[in-house]
């Protein structure tokens, strides 16, 4: 640590009525900037220099200044200055700064007595050198997340921090954020950039405390368990409904699985299963094959290595007719929470087919014990559907609509908006869409060409 031991002096001698002075004054740090002052070039702030102002109280001018540069690895500094006073002594306010190249990192000043002669019997004044480096308003740093587990094999977490001065507003000076210093205290665990990023498991499990510390020594720790591996918690399908032709194969829906933090778990064996092979089968890898036309629930189930505990997610596939009409709905899982309102659209789709839609009537029926009618209301397509609401509360609602214009409707057509409030209490159910008609522009009868879906539905 430098220790500043700064001696200002002169000789005694006259000068047409004015005298060259001694002045002296003792430089201390607070145990804390002691330590501080100690670990500087640890976030590269090292002293290079320090400089000392004489000024008269009652004028701005500087009597006198002097600027000493630190040698690397030198732990005391001299600095003497002259000063003329008049008389046999004089009052002067002395300041001192410690810079670290163009950086200011601690400041003092104090009032001294400039005195000719030497005066054993003088105490010299105390001058507290504070540190004004960067961050000095800083009081606290916190680190997020808090403390997490993660796998000790591939576990990874990103680890940020910010700083807050005594009235909690965020300290973001870039000069004092990009010195931050990062490490884990057992390198065997983990590691993390000094900067600052992602930790990175070592494969080994144990209790990694990372700590962030700031140049003026603020510091959070965060502790990280590490264990063998976490289960695998989830696994879930990208979406959970897919449409397809008969006679064609889709690509893999994408599945991800995750432990309990969220976590990607990497070592999961995936298996798939259809509970509808007449329908739809599925391939080792996930890509599904529709058979015939209808609707089939696809499985996929995660296994690691050595574990008993399976979880899986459901997929409702949809194999429709080459060009035909599908009669669903927006739902787009299986399950809601309890007491939710949701509202659920209802749908032609058209597909690819070469007619136009003229006409439909459809039945949508539900449990009235798991879904509640609230209201309806036109969907977005333009068509203004007739409603028959009269046994909602036994769960049947009847939409019926016929489009006068020409060549009729293509594409995806929303024909109404349904909201439903969910059970309070766990319930099974099924939102079903019956079309009882479904005619072309052209009069044409489609309806032997539709698929008519059926959604399995859970309130848990």
């Amino acid at each position: 640590m430098l220790a500043a031991a700064l001696s200002l002096s002169c000789s005694d001698s006259a000068l047409a009525g004015r005298r060259l002075a001694r002045v002296a004054f003792a430089p201390r740090f607070s145990q804390q900037d002691a330590a501080i002052l100690k670990s500087l070039r640890t976030f590269g702030l090292g002293v290079t220099s320090l400089r000392v102002q004489l000024r008269r109280p009652d004028q701005d001018e500087i009597a006198v200044e002097k600027t000493v540069i630190v040698q690397d690895g030198q732990t005391e500094v001299a600095v003497e200055l002259d000063v003329t006073i008049t008389g046999s002594e004089e009052l002067f306010l002395a300041t001192l700064e410690i810079h670290s190249g163009e950086v200011l990192i601690f400041s003092g000043t104090v009032n001294v007595i400039a005195r000719t002669g030497a005066n054993p019997t003088v105490t010299n004044p105390v001058l507290d050198a504070i540190w004004v480096g960067p961050g000095a308003n800083a009081t606290r740093i916190v680190i997020s997340p808090r403390d997490k587990s993660l796998a000790a094999v591939n576990g990874r977490l990103t680890l940020t921090a910010a700083a807050f001065d005594a009235n909690d507003a965020p300290v973001t000076d870039p000069d004092f954020v990009s010195r931050w210093q990062w490490r884990v205290t057992d390198p065997t665990l983990g590691s993390i950039p000094a900067n600052g990023g992602e930790f990175v498991a070592a494969g080994v499990a144990g209790v990694a405390l990372v700590t962030v510390t700031t140049p003026n020594l603020l510091r959070d720790t965060v502790r990280l368990t590490l264990i063998s591996a976490l289960p695998a918690a989830r696994v879930r399908f990208a979406r959970q409904v897919e449409v397809l032709d008969r006679g064609t194969t889709a690509n893999s829906v994408p599945v991800t699985v995750t432990d309990p933090n969220n976590t990607p778990v990497t070592n999961a064996t995936l298996s798939y299963l259809s509970r509808n092979t007449e329908v739809a089968t599925v391939s080792s890898s996930g890509a599904i094959t529709g058979v015939t036309r209808g609707q089939a629930i696809v499985l996929v189930r995660a296994q690691q290595p050595g574990s008993t505990s399976i979880v899986e997610d459901s997929l409702l596939a949809v194999v429709a007719e080459p060009g035909g009409p599908v009669v669903i709905s927006s739902v787009d899982r299986f399950q809601y929470l309890r007491n939710e309102l949701i509202t659920v659209s209802v749908f032609v789709d058209m597909r690819t087919s070469p007619q136009k839609l003229g006409s439909t009537a459809i039945d949508v029926t539900w449990n009235p014990a798991q879904l509640s009618f609230q209201n309806s209301a036109n969907g977005a397509s333009g068509v203004t559907a007739t409603v028959n609401s009269t046994l909602v509360s036994t769960g049947l609602l009847t939409l019926a609509m016929a489009d006068a214009s020409s060549p009729g409707l293509s594409g995806r057509i929303e024909l109404l908006r349904i909201t439903y409030r969910t059970s309070s209490t766990a319930t099974l159910g099924n939102l079903t869409l019956t079309a009882k008609e479904l005619s072309a522009a052209s009069f044409a009868d489609l309806l032997g060409l539709t698929v008519q879906v059926s959604h399995a539905l859970s309130v848990p």
